[in-house]
């Protein structure tokens, strides 16, 4: 189940792991919103749907509706997304004796205060995060037992992901009609977390060394207008490009990868960057250095744009080093991010017995 009316990392992971499940075997409905971006994206899937309505965080015909479902469908468990799923979905599954609700959970939502506490002792078995990182967050909590979470991370198909040739970085370049000089990409949401500004701010002293240089902005949210008139004030050659649902091919043109946030529980930018043999800048925080080595990334300290400056200047002028950071890219993703090995962890997540 996912209420979120918008389309993001966290959707397309439950997306895809429904569907991955389903190929595996196992019998696998969607519930969403009703005319929502997360169910008019299923239609790819063709997975069973239950639409809601989803008009308050406590709907009685919603939890009326889910509990009808449980009772006719009786699964062995519910995977939910935002606490309102958990609001929903776990106050019906409470009725249905025997159904295992679990919180997959993106970044922390939880606080010491009594209607979380409330939420999770009621109504939640298990949780579910994608790194060590975001694990010690909770168990920092008072009232989460470390046996209730695991650590499943992320990881990407790689028959969508395919290690590229030469040919098909000329390719790509070619078709998005790249400008001559060296790329760097910043790929995220347009939040104050990202970093963006600090990227921003050492751009002026990395074109003063490599003057060729382009920066390219992949991706939308509230800070558009402020960091529009930060890169105007910062440097040229920074080119915006809002909201791409498929960034592959972008990926691919780009040169370098960077990651500057000053929080990260996981980091999907950093898989991406990696299946797509780009090497990376990113910043110690989080859960990135669960991601990432040295081998394939350069770790810089964050909220500091005189290190990530000079990182990103030393691979620009390093191509052979770029390339090397990146096959250590591609090959740390196939030993442990692909798609399938976290599909063989859900599975057996999903297949627990209930605590």
């Amino acid at each position: 189940m996912n209420s979120v009316k918008f389309w993001g990392g966290g959707e397309q992971w439950f997306l895809q792991s429904a569907a991955a499940l389903r190929d595996r075997g196992h019998e696998v409905h969607v519930a969403g919103r009703r005319g929502g971006v997360f169910l008019a994206r299923n239609s790819d899937a063709g997975l069973p749907t239950l639409g809601l309505r989803l008009q308050s965080d406590a709907s009685v015909l919603d939890v009326l509706r889910i509990r009808r479902w449980l009772l006719q469908h009786r699964p062995a468990c519910v995977l939910c997304n935002f606490p309102r799923d958990i609001r929903i979905a776990g106050t019906a599954a409470r009725s249905v004796p025997g159904t295992t609700v679990i919180w997959v959970m993106g970044v922390n939502l939880l606080r010491d205060r009594w209607r979380d506490r409330f939420w999770i002792r009621h109504c939640v078995d298990r949780l579910v995060v994608p790194s060590v990182f975001l694990a010690n967050e909770l168990k920092a909590l008072p009232y989460i037992s470390p046996t209730q979470i695991e650590v499943l991370p992320i990881g990407l198909d790689q028959t969508r992901w395919l290690r590229p040739g030469a040919a098909d970085v000329q390719s790509a370049r070619q078709s998005l009609k790249v400008p001559d000089g060296p790329i760097v990409g910043i790929f995220a949401r347009l939040d104050p977390r990202k970093g963006h500004e600090h990227l921003l701010a050492a751009w002026p002293n990395i074109v003063r060394v490599v003057p060729s240089a382009h920066l390219w902005i992949v991706g939308s949210g509230p800070e558009e207008e402020r960091l529009r008139a930060l890169a105007d004030s910062h440097g040229d050659r920074i080119r915006f490009w809002g909201f791409v649902p498929d960034v592959r091919t972008l990926m691919s043109a780009v040169d370098l990868v960077v990651q500057p946030s000053l929080y990260e529980a996981f980091g999907i930018t950093l898989l991406e960057a990696m299946a797509s043999c780009r090497p990376i800048v990113c910043t110690a925080v989080g859960g990135m250095g669960e991601v990432v080595d040295g081998k394939c990334a350069v770790i810089v300290p964050p909220s500091n744009p005189e290190s990530l400056g000079k990182a990103i200047v030393e691979l620009l002028k390093d191509p052979g080093r770029s390339e090397r950071m990146g096959t250590s890219g591609r090959q740390r993703f196939e030993a442990r991010f692909t798609l399938n090995r976290m599909i063989d962890r859900l599975e057996a997540i999903v297949q627990a017995p209930r605590h």
